[in-house]
């Protein structure tokens, strides 16, 4: 990308700060509870930021583009910890299994990415989260539209489990 290791660190700053002026938006806000697509525009939102992280050259466009990660990131997080456990007995158990993929997609992400980068450059590491993250918008999106064909079949008159 191009950047010093203060341009770095200012646009891993911009990142924090926007994911936290976020966590503080949603406590606030009840949008995107109970629903599922505002948490898949987010998705969306983010590999367009990760795609266009892998052109852009300007400091403004990089900066941009770590808003819309931060903004992202707290919206992809509140979101599956809000529907882990909400509508639930047994929360304790979900939220396990829940943060236990996190911290392991983390540590996972984080090495990979690592490996990526070092082997590559900073684009192939942005490339492969794009990849990723455009893999899990398939899988969320099928899975959003199994829900859906599922809901209309239980509502038929006659139809139904």
């Amino acid at each position: 990308l191009g950047m010093s290791e203060r341009g770095v660190g200012e646009a891993f700053l911009i990142l924090s700060l926007f994911n936290v002026i976020w966590f503080l938006v949603l406590a606030k806000l009840q949008f995107w509870q109970f629903r599922m697509y505002p948490g898949l525009v987010s998705l969306g939102l983010r590999a367009v930021a990760l795609g266009i992280l892998l052109v852009v050259t300007s400091r403004a466009g990089i900066m941009g583009c770590m808003i819309i990660l931060g903004i992202t990131c707290a919206m992809a997080y509140s979101s599956s910890f809000f529907h882990g456990c909400s509508g639930s007995a047994n929360r304790a158990g979900r939220m396990a299994v829940h943060e236990s993929v996190l911290a392991s997609s983390n540590v996972a992400g984080a090495i990979i990415g690592g490996v990526v980068y070092q082997s590559g450059s900073a684009l192939a590491a942005y490339l492969l989260a794009a990849a990723v993250t455009v893999a899990g918008l398939a899988g969320q999106l099928y899975l959003a539209g199994r829900w859906k064909a599922r809901r209309s079949w239980v509502g038929r008159a006659g139809g139904g489990e």
